[in-house]
Formats: C-alpha cells, structure tokens, sequence
C-alpha cells in the first residue's frame, strides 16, 4: 500500500514532519516548509510568531 503524503493546504509542499501550524492572530495554517515561516516560527502571511500545533495531518 502506498501511503498518502502530506501536503501543505498554504505552500502545496510535502510536509516533512507532519505537523501543521495555525497562527493564533490570522488563522493561517502553514508547516515549516513555508517560505518565511523560519522554519514554522513565524506566520509566513502575518509574522506574528504566536501558533499552535494543529492536528499531525489527519
């Protein structure tokens, strides 16, 4: 069985660690594959570096 990848729903990247981000200002969801995320640190749509983990990609 092939096993379905994870793709980010803000860069269309695969994720490498399946976790995705929601920024706690804007509510965008974003993986630290993001350009300027910082490697997830930061919003890549706001810059505000508050988020919290949302679900492992389920």
């Amino acid at each position: 069985m092939e096993q379905k990848k994870d793709v980010c729903p803000s860069c269309g990247k695969e994720i490498p660690h399946p976790v995705l981000y929601r920024c706690i200002s804007c509510f965008a969801k974003y993986c630290v594959e993001c350009e300027g995320s910082e490697s997830g640190i930061r919003c890549p749509k706001c810059g505000q570096s508050g988020r919290m983990v949302l679900d492992q990609c389920k």
